[in-house]
């Protein structure tokens, strides 16, 4: 609501009052509630399982943020600081989202600049360390043999866009440079030779698990596997093989499926560097 009442203010101010009124309505209520889980546990769904979502402060993080850009009188701006200071920048995931808040605020107009200042230095210390890690790989990948895990093409992705989201306000080359080395390697420049992209690369993936592709025998272009998995959850793709734990088979849910945040990922990694190509592009 708070995104909506910054969007819409000069397309339909009526709306865009409404859409405040409600954002401050919502922020008042979790103010008076202590924070909410609403994870389950495993056995809630043998099917799929547990996000392992353990608190909501930084959805929390998030909707202060928002509605601190808002230049508005009533501004829940009071601990702020505190929160922005405690709370660390991490890759982008379903469990804690809220760097793409702190990213947000920090390119607004209405920010404060000490809280800014924060920000942006924790922005540049992620991307850092991404970029230590990236030095220290053969592929300039993120990942290092142990962190293979479940989802390991979207983790490295997300690793490639805390640089590039560094790179707003510190436009070091490296940044950018490792961050396009994160969606190489997805896109087929690793140990297996292998494009995690449906539908694109010499060797992309076959058997996906994902139902609609299961249940129709077609292959849907442009879905990003899960990627290599040391622990193999489904017990089909190798054990603790690092880049080699993958297997192209359907059975392989926890090395060949797809999802929303892995397509997000990819999406993201790959406009920001199509939009460089086409801007060089149209300049020859």
């Amino acid at each position: 609501m708070a995104i909506a009442a910054r969007v819409w203010e000069t397309i339909d101010p009526k709306f865009a009052a409404r859409a405040y009124q409600a954002a401050l309505k919502a922020w008042r209520f979790l103010q008076e509630h202590d924070e909410f889980i609403w994870d389950h546990d495993s056995f809630d769904d043998d099917g799929s399982g547990a996000y392992e979502q353990t608190t909501d402060l930084p959805d929390r993080l998030w909707a202060a943020l928002e509605l601190s850009t808002l230049n508005r009188t009533e501004q829940p701006i009071a601990d702020l600081v505190k929160q922005v200071e405690s709370h660390p920048i991490t890759t982008i995931s379903w469990v804690d989202a809220s760097t793409l808040g702190c990213f947000d605020y920090a390119r607004s107009a209405n920010c404060l600049p000490q809280i800014k200042a924060i920000v942006v230095k924790k922005l540049i210390d992620s991307a850092e360390k991404n970029l230590a890690a990236a030095k220290a790989s053969g592929y300039r990948y993120t990942l290092d043999y142990s962190e293979f895990a479940w989802a390991s093409n979207k983790e490295g992705l997300s690793r490639g866009i805390a640089m590039l989201l560094a790179a707003e306000f510190d436009p070091k080359p490296e940044y950018r440079e490792n961050a396009l080395a994160q969606l190489d390697f997805v896109l087929g420049l690793n140990p297996l030779s292998k494009c995690f992209v449906t539908g694109i690369g010499s060797d992309p993936p076959l058997n996906m698990h994902h139902r609609l592709a299961i249940a129709s025998g077609k292959i849907i272009p442009g879905l990003l596997a899960g990627g290599p998995n040391n622990k193999s959850e489904s017990g089909v793709e190798p054990f603790g093989k690092g880049p080699y734990s993958y297997v192209d088979g359907s059975r392989s849910y926890s090395s060949n499926e797809t999802a929303i945040d892995y397509n997000a990922a990819l999406f993201f990694a790959a406009a920001a560097f199509a939009t460089a190509v086409n801007q060089t592009s149209n300049q020859q």
